[in-house]
């Protein structure tokens, strides 16, 4: 089996992706954060870089810092095992 490769019986049911940006103050204090999710990794770059790119935000903040510790990935997969039996298994 390679890398990638569709196993019978398993089917890939959901896939969530999460980050988050903080904003800091002059003093390196923390003072709002944004949180994201996306169904994609790509979804998930996209929106942090829509609110990098929000003005309005980017005002009123000093800093602004893609928090990459607070990142996460989700995975839920459905098995279907040969003898009948059914089973998810969720790995984040």
């Amino acid at each position: 089996m390679s890398y990638g490769a569709t196993i019978d019986g398993c089917l890939k049911r959901t896939e969530r992706y999460s980050g988050k940006v903080v904003y800091e103050n002059a003093l390196a204090k923390t003072v709002g954060g944004i949180s994201v999710t996306d169904n994609t990794l790509a979804g998930l770059n996209t929106h942090i870089r829509t609110v990098f790119r929000t003005a309005v935000l980017n005002s009123a903040m000093v800093y602004s810092i893609h928090d990459n510790y607070e990142d996460g990935f989700s995975v839920q997969i459905k098995f279907n095992h040969p003898s009948g039996e059914k089973y998810t298994v969720t790995d984040t």
